[in-house]
């Protein structure tokens, strides 16, 4: 699987995220900025969060994202992998 399938932008709306996860079938959105450069990840439990929170479907997800970042660190978390020779 490419990694293309698992990301949105975001000016997705939850909709399209909701796709997202349907179609890749991880659990899992990857919200990257226009560079890829990773903002945050969605996974279904946020979504599912957010629509009993009264977000609606057609609702942008840097707004998600804003509400989420209140209760979680504020970068994700990342590893480098390194190299083998």
């Amino acid at each position: 699987m490419k990694i293309t399938a698992l990301t949105v932008y975001p000016e997705n709306t939850i909709r399209e995220v909701i796709a997202c996860i349907d179609r890749n079938e991880k659990g899992i959105a990857l919200v990257v900025d226009e560079d890829r450069h990773l903002l945050a990840t969605l996974t279904d439990g946020d979504i599912c969060r957010a629509i009993l929170a009264g977000f609606g479907l057609d609702e942008r997800v840097h707004i998600l994202i804003e509400k989420k970042a209140q209760s979680a660190p504020d970068q994700p978390v990342t590893a480098f992998t390194m190299a083998t020779s």
